[in-house]
């Protein structure tokens, strides 16, 4: 059974994701044991419906854009009614036996951490206990609002990849703590929380050295590799040159991604739509 002294809200960020939500939460969800709200990212497969058919009891929050990771994790975080938020991707193969292992490790923990988070891969399945550390995967994040609200919730400029160090560094800046809970693993299935399609690479890789290049300027770390246009350079030649097609227009939307920042352009238009680049195969 999980402790009453701390509730947990689990926070699934979707986006054409009910097939993958499906396989890898079930259980979880039809114990009823924690609130889960899933935002919809405005998806186009019907996974708003399945979900609201399948799992009536979630709180289903349809959001009319593709808001991002941090913009859709935010909404659950500010209207939450726990102490705690679980931030999660829908591929994390998340029990309620797990969430509850999480929920008694941060009632026992001093001092506390404004994010704990699980492994969520061999690599850090240590059984070492629970360790400080600089930052954690996003995949699997689990706050304590109030002290996340002392720092700040996820940077909004950011649509897609960079938040979680971002937000674990401004964590780490203010005196708060960061820990990983080595002896806890869930099994993540990378990159299957949506379904892949060219399109969506192209956002992403546009998304990926946008959010790089913003997060190394916004906190003076872009010199040397990190130089933005030592960056560009780079994904230029590589856009180019690369053998693979598949290789080349990854690099060719990171380019764009790249200069686009460099030009000042914001990775959300005035609308609140994403930039997506279309390119041409």
């Amino acid at each position: 059974m999980h402790s009453k002294n701390i509730s947990i809200t689990i926070a699934i960020v979707a986006y054409n994701s009910y097939d993958t939500i499906h396989a890898c939460m079930s259980e979880l969800i039809d114990s009823q044991d924690y609130p889960i709200v899933v935002i919809d990212n405005a998806s186009t497969d019907g996974s708003a419906d399945k979900l609201k058919n399948r799992y009536p009891h979630i709180q289903l929050i349809e959001s009319a854009q593709n808001l991002g990771y941090g913009r859709a994790a935010n909404i659950a975080l500010s209207s939450a009614q726990t102490s705690h938020v679980f931030v999660v991707n829908p591929d994390l193969k998340l029990t309620t036996k797990a969430v509850a292992r999480l929920e008694n490790v941060i009632r026992t923990l001093n001092p506390k951490p404004t994010v704990l988070a699980p492994a969520i891969n061999t690599k850090d399945h240590r059984n070492q206990g629970v360790l400080e550390c600089n930052r954690v995967i996003g995949a699997a994040m689990l706050f304590d609002v109030a002290l996340l609200k002392k720092v700040g919730f996820f940077d909004e400029n950011i649509f897609l990849f960079s938040e979680e160090t971002d937000i674990c560094l401004r964590i780490k800046k203010s005196g708060q703590h960061v820990m990983l809970d080595t002896d806890t693993y869930i099994e993540h299935l990378s990159r299957q929380s949506t379904t892949p399609s060219r399109a969506v690479e192209d956002l992403k890789n546009w998304h990926f050295a946008w959010s790089h290049m913003y997060f190394y300027q916004k906190h003076g770390l872009a010199n040397g590799k990190k130089n933005p246009r030592h960056i560009l350079a780079l994904y230029f030649i590589k856009s180019l040159f690369s053998l693979d097609p598949i290789a080349r227009a990854k690099y060719r939307a990171r380019f764009l991604g790249a200069q686009a920042y460099l030009k000042g352009e914001p990775a959300i238009l005035p609308d609140g739509t994403p930039q997506w680049p279309q390119l041409k195969r």
